[in-house]
């Protein structure tokens, strides 16, 4: 979530640290995306190569990449052209130049892709070098790595859909805008971004509660689990009391999630506050070209969808017929309504 308003924050010259955490761009699965996204781009960066080639591991070790080091810097090659040559080095045995020569062979492939759109390419090699696969079997810090890479493929889809003529240089010289925060001065006051968890103990004169919606606030983990959704809620009325004049709480009616724009729903905490939704009105992000009178053909209800009523409590969607403004939807609620 951090990542759009990292952005805003750097475009709109506001400057802002991340509090008990790590700004997005420089998050380890983050940074490891888009160094094999710089490698594509230049193959003569070997500091993005070196951070690749046993990430995820696939059995290339220091011993190996040392001895590539020492035959590229003696032959005055470069590391990525010394590993398409591995094959000849006399100081490496059959194993590592097979594992090598099949790191070669994927990036290789890549580089077929790196004309036009970058979010394809971006998904294709969080697929295709394992890295999905890793950060699935690493419990719950991999589902944070995997949010993580999935808003990246959602920056690149954005980017994708913006720029005149998409091309991976033009992405990550933007990249190393929003990546670039040592131009700050750390004498001045800063915005502070933070978990609801972080800011326990801490006032603010002016505090913004941002993503208030199902399936983040509470998060949809907790769904089924009561507990975790008053834990939450209790956070929640945690967070509130952190303001000392002024509280904002926002939430989208339209969220990007992995690629897709979706309707998103107001969290059901909100609606414990008595706050009233009938003065608001239907917003859609102008970058996402879409009209208002296309809202319900673009962005429908999928079927197993989790939903709130402010009366009929939570449900998962049954069926939903899309016929523009007078569509239907049909939810089984929990109180079996």
């Amino acid at each position: 979530m951090s990542r759009p308003l990292e952005e805003a924050f750097i475009q709109g010259k506001i400057p802002y640290q991340i509090v008990r955490g790590v700004e997005f761009y420089n998050r380890k699965e983050v940074r490891d995306i888009l160094a094999f996204l710089k490698a594509l781009a230049n193959p003569d960066d070997r500091v993005a190569l070196l951070r690749i080639i046993n990430t995820p591991p696939r059995g290339i070790g220091k011993t190996t990449i040392q001895r590539i080091i020492n035959y590229a810097d003696s032959q005055n090659l470069t590391f990525y052209d010394t590993l398409k040559k591995a094959s000849i080095l006399e100081t490496l045995g059959a194993g590592p130049k097979a594992k090598i020569a099949k790191f070669v062979n994927m990036m290789e492939n890549f580089k077929k892709d790196i004309t036009g759109k970058v979010a394809p390419l971006t998904k294709r090699i969080f697929e295709e070098t394992d890295l999905k696969k890793s950060l699935q079997k690493a419990g719950p810090e991999g589902v944070d790595a995997l949010a993580n890479i999935e808003e990246l493929i959602n920056a690149a889809t954005k980017y994708d859909q913006t720029a005149d003529e998409p091309s991976l240089i033009d992405y990550l010289q933007q990249i190393s805008l929003f990546s670039d925060t040592d131009s700050y001065d750390t004498t001045v006051d800063r915005a502070a971004l933070m978990t609801l968890h972080s800011a326990k103990g801490l006032e603010f004169k002016n505090l913004f509660i941002v993503g208030v919606e199902e399936g983040l606030l509470p998060h949809e983990r907790g769904f089924d689990n009561e507990d975790e959704t008053e834990e939450e809620r209790r956070l929640f009325f945690v967070g509130i009391t952190r303001a000392e004049e002024n509280l904002s709480i926002s939430y989208t009616r339209y969220r990007t999630i992995r690629g897709q724009l979706l309707r998103t729903i107001p969290s059901r905490f909100l609606y414990e506050l008595g706050i009233d939704f009938t003065e608001t009105t239907n917003v859609i992000p102008a970058q996402a070209g879409i009209h208002s009178t296309d809202i319900y053909s673009i962005v429908p209800f999928t079927t197993g969808q989790h939903v709130s009523h402010p009366k009929f409590g939570r449900g998962v969607v049954q069926n939903f017929t899309d016929i523009g403004e007078n569509s239907t939807i049909t939810v089984k609620f929990n109180t079996g309504q």
